[in-house]
């Protein structure tokens, strides 16, 4: 029986959009979104050139799966409605970020990954994104896909010591489809022609194991950490911009848009903030043209690693993000059903950077040299979920119109699309 290819990308395409995404089992990595446009290949995602690197050079976080709990936790005892666990710390001081540790030194992935047959998904533990996912021809929570345009990925996930407790089964569904009927605000421009749109659709069921201790309930709030960059193809844009999305405007769409009030260790402190009245965090305006205003203009302290909501209620159609290069006149609109998004302009990465340290050798159709990483502010991370630490408090439950845990008998739900325009 033939084994899953960890690094080896599954490659999505669709007769009704000129995309093609490309899809790694280790972490469930959105590894390439490619555009044709003017002669050129556009690479939409930012990351490594290898896609080994994911797994090479530790957690960077270029595209992977976070769960179970995005994004950050206190570490320590945690308590929510009908339970409690243990968290452990990872990411920083009394900080659980992004799952906790993986079994590898440092907290990475191991170092060696797991043989898995085809077609099988043998329990594994660890945070999701360190984790080999299964493409599967019979998915139980999903229909089987009919062509080339969809994958299905499931994992059985086992229960830790540290971390939500009870045995998971998850399915992962991935589609490059046509043109969606997202509706475009009056105040927003015209963006140009679709070039199609891509899906992420996450399900998960408690899934029990002979001998495991009965769990009736466990927190879970998955998102993607993928990293955007529209400009860093062009050879004219990346020289403008220096391979940053400094350049790119961003704008969100609701009612009103709040951020999260963070203590000193970034941990929400369950108190929602109006994003119009946080320095440097005022994605709500419509900017010059109505595409939002830069990102480089001006950030909150520290950087863009803010996490922004417009609350419960969301619907196919309804634009939540909007993300633009003027120099290469692409686009990327967004529908979630998700009360909000993390945002994180790779201010983390090393300046200058190194490979080793930051990712691996960054994307020969972004300016890489095969040494070079990417680097400071070089990629826009947009990670669609319910707040932080939803389940620890009130406010951020009832704004999220979810208490963020999973019962039994409950089938977890959850989705987001990306549509690419081209001007």
């Amino acid at each position: 029986m033939s084994t899953i290819s960890p690094f080896e990308p599954l490659v999505l395409t669709s007769p009704s959009s000129s995309l093609s995404f490309h899809l790694l089992p280790y972490g469930l990595i959105p590894h390439r979104l490619l555009l044709s446009k003017d002669g050129l290949i556009h690479d939409l995602l930012a990351g490594p050139e290898d896609p080994a690197d994911h797994h090479a050079t530790g957690r960077c976080f270029f595209g992977p799966v976070i769960g179970r709990y995005a994004n950050r936790l206190e570490a320590g005892t945690c308590k929510y409605v009908g339970g409690q666990m243990h968290v452990p710390e990872w990411g920083g001081e009394n900080l659980c970020l992004h799952g906790g540790p993986g079994a590898g030194p440092g907290g990475n992935a191991a170092a060696e990954l797991p043989s898995i047959p085809a077609d099988t998904t043998p329990l594994q533990r660890g945070p999701l994104d360190t984790l080999v996912w299964t493409p599967l021809s019979s998915p139980k929570l999903f229909s089987a896909p009919s062509d080339a345009s969809a994958v299905v990925f499931g994992l059985l996930h086992g229960a830790s010591e540290d971390g939500p407790q009870g045995t998971l089964y998850f399915e992962v569904r991935f589609a490059v489809e046509g043109p969606t009927s997202v509706s475009l605000p009056s105040d927003v421009p015209a963006l140009g022609k679709s070039a199609g749109s891509v899906s992420i659709a996450y399900r998960a069921v408690h899934a029990p194991q002979a001998g495991e201790k009965e769990c009736d309930i466990t927190p879970l709030n998955l998102t993607h950490h993928w990293a955007f960059n529209l400009s860093a193809s062009s050879p004219e844009a990346r020289e403008q911009e220096d391979g940053t999305i400094d350049a790119h405007t961003l704008r969100f769409f609701g009612p009103e848009i709040h951020t999260l009030d963070l203590d000193s260790r970034l941990v929400p402190t369950g108190k929602l903030l109006d994003c119009t009245k946080t320095p440097g965090a005022d994605f709500a305006t419509k900017g010059p043209q109505g595409y939002g205003r830069k990102m480089g203009e001006s950030a909150p302290q520290g950087g863009h690693d803010h996490w922004y909501g417009w609350g419960a209620g969301s619907r196919q159609g309804q634009l939540r993000a909007l993300l633009r290069a003027e120099s290469t006149g692409i686009a990327v609109s967004f529908e979630t059903d998700q009360s909000g998004t993390q945002l994180y302009g790779a201010v983390g990465q090393p300046h200058p950077p190194a490979s080793l340290k930051a990712g691996g050798a960054k994307k020969l159709a972004h300016g890489g040299n095969g040494t070079e990483a990417n680097a400071f502010c070089s990629a826009a991370f947009l990670e669609f979920a319910h707040p932080h630490s939803t389940l620890n408090h009130d406010a951020l439950r009832t704004f999220a119109g979810s208490d963020t845990t999973l019962k039994q008998g409950e089938t977890y739900a959850n989705w987001t699309r990306a549509e690419v325009w081209i001007a």
